[in-house]
Parts: structure tokens; sequence; C-alpha cells
């Protein structure tokens, strides 16, 4: 008996010593948090959006404005085409010193042509009114058609004038330049050499404003034009 409890006890042992280990647990799954949208964000969000908006919008005034400027365009040609010849006055304050209203043309215009009185006149009215691209059509008009009549010189300059005053500082000197080169003994040739210079300047070609200026002062020192050029010079940085 004896024996045989000792046999017992020995088999329960070794099933105990072999039952199998419990399971470890596995690691439990941790979900990170989308990350929230702030008010920081929406707010930044919405102001690309209105920024963006307001851009499309400003194209789209742009794109209607410059419809606009060509239709004026197309009509304003059309009225000149159809506009019979007839005389004009020349607004007071534009004509060049010695041309009156009736200023006669230095060559008879054929029918097909506005007469040159016409050009200028319309032409000084669109620039009053601030329609500078008309005015510079209209203007450029009277240059090309009529290059040696009186009112040519005023018309030329008004057409740099306009640029000039746009902030188109390269185009009004390419224009004070045609004027000299066309006309270097006219009436307004020192007022186009002290505004080549001033062009110039603008530009940030500062030699080139000194030597308009020094050419004005050779050509047509006791003009007003020139004692501005004298002061211009004095206070001008030499390059």
């Amino acid at each position: 008996m004896v024996a045989l409890g000792g046999t017992l006890l020995a088999a329960g042992c070794a099933a105990r010593s072999v039952a199998p280990a419990p399971a470890s647990p596995s690691p439990a799954v941790v979900e990170r948090p989308e990350p929230s949208r702030t008010s920081d964000d929406d707010a930044r969000v919405l102001a690309e959006l209105a920024e963006l908006q307001n851009a499309v919008a400003r194209l789209i005034a742009d794109s209607r404005r410059r419809d606009d400027q060509l239709a004026g365009l197309e009509r304003r040609l059309t009225e000149l085409a159809e506009r019979p010849p007839a005389a004009a006055d020349v607004p007071a304050g534009f004509a060049p010193s010695g041309i009156g209203a009736s200023a006669p043309s230095s060559a008879p215009a054929p029918a097909t042509m506005v007469p040159a009185a016409d050009l200028y006149a319309s032409g000084m009215a669109r620039a009053r009114e601030r329609d500078y691209d008309t005015a510079i059509l209209v203007l450029s008009e009277l240059v090309s058609n009529y290059p040696t009549h009186p009112l040519r010189e005023s018309g030329q300059l008004a057409i740099a004038d306009i640029y000039f005053m746009q902030k188109d500082y390269r185009g009004a000197a390419a224009e004070f330049e045609r004027f000299l080169d066309a006309m270097p003994d006219a009436t307004k040739a020192p007022e186009a050499w002290l505004k080549l210079g001033l062009a110039r300047r603008a530009l940030g070609e500062e030699a080139g404003a000194r030597k308009a200026w020094a050419r004005l002062i050779a050509k047509h020192g006791k003009t007003d034009a020139a004692r501005q050029a004298r002061d211009l010079l004095r206070t001008s940085p030499k390059s």
C-alpha cells in the first residue's frame, strides 16, 4: 500500500509539472486620435477662400474694363471714318505758339482723311476726359498723316506727356526722342529736351538724363527750360 501511494503521488507531481503555462495577454492596441481642426485653421481657410474670390473678381473686372476700352476705340474709329470733314476750333491752351483756331493746313487733306485740327481737338478732348488710350490713338493719326502740319508738334508732345503722366517713362522717352529727331528746331524742342531728361532719370538712367540736359543748355541756353536743366544738373548725382 505504501508503494502504491508513492506511485500515485509521483504521477500527480509529474502531471502538474507538464501542465501548460497560462497564455500572456496580448498588448492592447492604442488608437491615436486624429488631430482636430481648430478655429484658427478654419479662419485661415476662410481667409484664403475670400482672397481667391477677390482675385477672381478683380480679373473679371479688368477683363470687362478692357472690353469696354476696346469697344470705345472701335466706336471712335467708326466715328472718325464716317465723320464728314469740317473745320473745328483748337482748344485754348493746347495749340503751339503762333497757331490759332483757324490754323491753315500746310497741304489740302484728301477727302478721306480727317482734318488735322479735328484730330488734334478730338485727341486733346479725350486726354482731358482721361481716355488716354483713345487720345494716343487719335493724336498718333495726326502725327502719321500730317508730318509737316504745325499742329504735329503739339500732338507729338501730347502723346509723350500722356505716357509720362501714366508713368510709362520708357514710352515717354521714346516719343520725346522721336519728336527731337523729326523737329530739332521746333518751338517746343527745349521743353522736349527737359522732359526727356526727366524721363531718363525716372528710369534710373542718370547719365542719359544729364546728357539730355547738357544738350538743352548747349542748344537753347537762354530758355526757361535751360534754366531748369541747370538747376537739375546741380542737384543730380553724377554717374
